[in-house]
């Protein structure tokens, strides 16, 4: 039976503790390969190296499209993490740059977005930015991005709706660096309380 181990930080490595599973085949319903079963800690290790590989990346002499991309990758992970902060600072970094993406890219850039907006229950704010999205998909004829925002979009129906966060609205027509100390400080309070 092969086995497979955890890939993190470009190293393969067993999980913390050694915890393994056996993957079943579904034909035959037996054993065919053996798999590292990652913990709270290989998976904050994985998302680090994430994070540093994407941070290398964004302060090399890549192409434009090659850092932008690390933006957009971070700002997923940024979301899917909960780190509410640096995926706006990451999103901020990419909305400047939306006239220079291609078309694919820029379908990346709202459908990411849109996700994370609605990770952090902005859910209006994410609908209008999968819709765009979906426009853009159309107009450019991207037609696997068209279904996946169409898909996307359907699903956000059951979500729950919160009100715009009134700090968030006035941090908005601040400059950046104080829109992001704003956002910074309502998420800590979010936290505390």
């Amino acid at each position: 039976m092969q086995e497979y181990k955890l890939y993190i930080d470009g190293k393969f490595c067993d999980a913390e503790g050694g915890k393994t599973a056996d993957s079943i085949n579904p034909a035959t319903e037996q054993p065919w390969a053996r798999i590292a079963r990652a913990s709270r800690g290989d998976t904050q290790r994985a998302i680090q190296a994430a994070r540093t590989a994407f941070d290398i990346v964004l302060r090399s002499k890549s192409s434009f499209g090659v850092r932008l991309n690390a933006v957009l990758e971070l700002m997923d992970i940024e979301s899917a993490t909960g780190n509410r902060v640096a995926f706006e600072r990451r999103r901020a970094e990419g909305e400047a740059s939306r006239p220079r993406m291609p078309p694919s890219m820029l379908a990346d850039f709202y459908y990411k977005s849109g996700v994370g907006l609605a990770r952090f229950g902005q859910i209006a704010r994410a609908r209008d930015l999968l819709l765009a999205g979906q426009e853009h998909s159309e107009t450019y004829r991207l037609n696997t991005w068209y279904f996946r925002f169409e898909h996307t979009v359907a699903n956000l129906s059951g979500c729950e709706i919160r009100e715009p966060d009134p700090a968030l609205t006035e941090a908005r027509e601040q400059p950046p660096a104080i829109r992001e100390v704003a956002i910074g400080l309502r998420d800590f309070a979010l936290q505390a309380t």
